[in-house]
C-alpha cells in the first residue's frame, strides 16, 4: 500500500510538473477546506487535483490560471468563468471578457481588447495587447473601472503585483525614467507619480503601509540608502532611518541596521507600527517567521566591535521560540531553529 501510495503521489507530481500556469501548494483552512488545487493537463485540456490525485476540476479548459483568494478563473472556448477548490463554479462571466486574471486584495484584472492569435504564450506582449481595454471587477463580476487616461502605466506588472492593502502600484515610463504612483479600488490616483523620481523604489502596501527606499549618490561609486514605511497618503508614517526594511505582517517588521565601521555587518530586529523594538537589542530576528504569531530569535557572541563571531554553523548562535508580541516561549537553547514556510508569508 505503501508502495502505491507513492507512485500515485508520483504521478500527480509529474501531471502538476505539464502545467503551464504557475500553481501555489495546497493550503488546509482552518475548517479543512482548500483554498486551492494543483493544476494538471491531461489530453491538449487544463484541470485541477486535490492532494490525494482526485480530479475535483475536470481537465476541458483551454486556459489555466492559479487560486488565489480561494478562487480560479479558467476559459473554455470564449467563455471565462471563476471556480473554488470545491469545483463549483462561482461567477460566470460567460464571453464579457477575452482575459480574467486572479483576485487580489477582492479586485481582478480583466480585459476586453481583441485578443492576437497564438498570443497567449507570450506573457509580455499578451499584456501588452490586454492595455488598452484594461478594466477591474470585483467578486461578484461587477466592474469597478477602466484603466483612465489621466494615469496612464505600463500594463505588464499589474498582474504581477495585484492589489495590497487595497492599493494597486502602477508604473509608466517617463522621460527622465520609470515612475511609480498608486490607485485605491476606485481607480483614484492616491500617491500621484509625480511624486518620486530616480533613487526611490516602494514596495505594495501592507497592512496599511508600504517600504519607501531613497537611493542618493554621495560621490562617483557611493550611494547612500534609506529605508521607512510611507502611509497610504504618501506620508513618513516611519522615517527612513533603516538601511532595509521588510513589509509589515501582522503589526511587526523585520529591519536591518549596520553596524557602524563595519562593511556588511548588520543587526535584525523586529519592530511594531510605532517603530519600537518587539525584543531588547541583544535579541535579533532574521526575516523568516515560522508560523502565524511565532518568530525564531537569537542571540549572537559579538568581537570588540560588535560583529558577530562566526564558527561551525550554531555554535556561537543560539535560538529561541518567541511570540511576535515579544513574549519569550523557550530559553535560547537550540543550535537550530528552521522556518517554517507559511501560505500567507511575506517575509
Amino acid at each position: 500500500m505503501k508502495y502505491q501510495h507513492k507512485i500515485s503521489l508520483l504521478l500527480v507530481l509529474c501531471c502538476f510538473l505539464s502545467c503551464g500556469a504557475s500553481t501555489p501548494e495546497i493550503e488546509p483552512t482552518i475548517n479543512g477546506d482548500y483554498t486551492s488545487l494543483l493544476c494538471v493537463k491531461k489530453n491538449g485540456k487544463f484541470g485541477y487535483v486535490n492532494e490525494y490525485g482526485k480530479e475535483v476540476i475536470p481537465c476541458q479548459f483551454d486556459f489555466p490560471s492559479f487560486f488565489q483568494e480561494g478562487l480560479v478563473s479558467l476559459k473554455k472556448g470564449k467563455n471565462w468563468a471563476y471556480y473554488n477548490a470545491r469545483g463549483e463554479k462561482v461567477l460566470d462571466l460567460k464571453n464579457r471578457f477575452t482575459y480574467c486574471g486572479a483576485f487580489q486584495d477582492g479586485v481582478a484584472f480583466v480585459s476586453s481588447a481583441k485578443l492576437k492569435k497564438g498570443i497567449l504564450p507570450n506573457y509580455v506582449a499578451f499584456y501588452e495587447d490586454l492595455c488598452p481595454e484594461l478594466q477591474f471587477i470585483n467578486k461578484q463580476g461587477e466592474l469597478l473601472f477602466k484603466k483612465g487616461k489621466k494615469w496612464d502605466f505600463d500594463c505588464y506588472p499589474i498582474p504581477k503585483q495585484g492589489y495590497s492593502g487595497g492599493m494597486l502600484k502602477l508604473k509608466k515610463k517617463t522621460e527622465d525614467g520609470q515612475r511609480i504612483g498608486f490607485i485605491d479600488k476606485r481607480g483614484e490616483l492616491k500617491i500621484p507619480f509625480e511624486h518620486y523620481r530616480r533613487g526611490i523604489s516602494i514596495s505594495d502596501f501592507n497592512e496599511g503601509l508600504a517600504v519607501r527606499r531613497e537611493t542618493t549618490v554621495i560621490s562617483k561609486g557611493v550611494f547612500s540608502t534609506k529605508v521607512g514605511y510611507i502611509n497610504q497618503t504618501g506620508d513618513w508614517e516611519l522615517p527612513p532611518i533603516y538601511r532595509k526594511a521588510h513589509p509589515f505582517n501582522q503589526g511587526v517588521a523585520v529591519i536591518w541596521e549596520p553596524i557602524p565601521n563595519e562593511k556588511l555587518a548588520y543587526k535584525h530586529y523586529l519592530i511594531n507600527t510605532s517603530g519600537e523594538l518587539v525584543f531588547p537589542p541583544d535579541v535579533e530576528t532574521n526575516n523568516r517567521r515560522l508560523r502565524d504569531n511565532l518568530v525564531a530569535v537569537y542571540k549572537t557572541r559579538r568581537n570588540d566591535k560588535g560583529r558577530e563571531v562566526f564558527g561551525s554553523y550554531g555554535q556561537y548562535r543560539r535560538y529561541a521560540l518567541a511570540n511576535i508580541d515579544g513574549t519569550m516561549i523557550t530559553d535560547f537553547k537550540f543550535a537550530v531553529l528552521e522556518a517554517g514556510k507559511t501560505p500567507n508569508s511575506l517575509w
